[in-house]
């Protein structure tokens, strides 16, 4: 008989994503992931004040995704990137900083609702991720999500929000979050 691993939504907890509850180190993962994608830039939007309704946004330049690299790599937790891509960035710009892929679930360390809208070649890719979800499966891969497409003549690069924040995070001096992200 041939049986497979199981694996379940539980993991997630213990892989890391209870290790992004505050949002300086949330953020530097977030960024880093942009980083990886080739960003010259990344914009951080953060709330005056945190309420149920607040959202962080961050939005970079970079490579962008396509369905499938959505489908094949971002929704591959734990994907090597660095055993499948080589040890630089996709335009051999720098050098790789990720190295778990489990960064992508950072979001869900200060928030239950992560939005992706990744645009690559003319493409734009939207998904939403509700930590919630994993909830109602014994197994992540039963957990079916729906990536729509469209055109658009939009620049290449990726949108992250962030909503349902945590009731516990703690709003951070945007100067020392500069510098913490400057150094991460």
């Amino acid at each position: 008989m041939i049986v497979n691993f199981k694996i379940s939504p539980r993991i997630l907890d213990h892989l890391g994503v209870s290790a992004y509850t505050s949002l300086k180190k949330c953020l530097a993962e977030l960024c880093s992931n942009s980083y990886d994608a080739d960003a010259e830039n990344i914009y951080i939007t953060l709330p005056d004040k945190y309420s149920p309704n607040s959202e962080i946004i961050i939005k970079d330049d970079g490579n962008g995704m396509t369905p499938e690299d959505i489908k094949e790599r971002y929704l591959f937790i734990g994907y090597n990137r660095r055993y499948v891509k080589g040890e630089t960035s996709e335009r051999k710009i720098r050098p790789i900083i990720g190295n778990k892929g489990i960064g992508k679930l950072a979001g869900f360390g200060i928030s239950n609702k992560i939005s992706i809208t990744s645009i690559r070649d003319n493409t734009k890719s939207e998904l939403t991720l509700c930590k919630e979800i994993f909830d109602n499966f014994s197994t992540i891969s039963e957990c079916d999500i729906n990536i729509e497409t469209s055109q658009t003549n939009e620049s290449n690069g990726t949108i992250l929000i962030l909503t349902e924040l945590s009731e516990q995070l703690k709003p951070v001096d945007q100067n020392k979050l500069r510098e913490h992200l400057y150094k991460a």
